[in-house]
């Protein structure tokens, strides 16, 4: 791990908080009647698609165990579920081993953090408040029609921090946070937490990392 980056954005579920599969049962109970398919399937087709916005996710579910897409006040009225469903069960304190300390560790050596999420803000801003990490944050970005992880969030902190996509770090746990990462032209760090590490290099990210508190050896203090 040579490389050093002094800006680093990273993804919220399953890569700073341990939440995916509790998210993915909380979509099959969301899910399982509007579409008639079994709660598995639904958690299972979660799991194999998540990292991507929110509708594209919901549609790609729909498409996977019922062979139908979701209309769009379906699909309003399903996010909605889900989201009041993740606020009421998802625990404040699920951080993934390790993360709380690396990422303080990271905001005292004066590297600009900031996240961005496929989750639409209502369902992630209040989790992160809860968290008590979002000072650490420069910037907590949602994912939202028009303004969605990938190009369009890595476009807007390049400006916030006068930087170019190849200057950023941006670090996930799953497949969709590689592609997202490379089709916005940063630097992409995989971090074990979803993914075995046979499957996490196979993705070819530019780094894999044990856990977040490998970060501090990529993130090095300023001289």
């Amino acid at each position: 791990m040579t490389a050093r980056y002094a800006h680093v954005v990273l993804d919220w579920d399953g890569t700073v908080v341990d939440t995916l599969h509790d998210k993915a049962r909380n979509a099959a109970q969301v899910l399982s009647a509007a579409l008639g398919a079994p709660a598995a399937a639904i958690e299972a087709a979660y799991l194999r698609h998540s990292g991507v916005a929110r509708r594209v996710l919901f549609d790609r579910i729909a498409s996977d165990t019922a062979a139908r897409a979701l209309s769009d006040p379906e699909f309003e009225r399903l996010s909605a579920e889900f989201t009041s469903v993740n606020l009421a069960r998802l625990a404040p304190a699920a951080l993934q081993p390790g993360a709380e300390a690396a990422l303080y560790a990271l905001a005292r050596r004066g590297v600009r953090l900031a996240l961005s999420s496929s989750a639409p803000p209502e369902d992630l801003d209040p989790r992160v408040e809860r968290s008590g990490l979002r000072p650490l944050f420069d910037a907590v970005l949602a994912s939202r029609p028009g303004f969605a992880k990938g190009p369009e969030h890595v476009a807007s902190l390049c400006a916030r921090w006068a930087v170019s996509p190849a200057d950023l770090l941006a670090v996930g746990d799953e497949a969709a946070d590689v592609a997202l990462a490379r089709a916005a032209g940063a630097n992409v760090a995989l971090v074990l937490h979803t993914l075995g590490l046979a499957d996490a290099q196979g993705l070819g990210p530019d780094h894999v990392l044990a856990g977040l508190e490998d970060l501090l050896l990529l993130c090095p203090p300023r001289a």
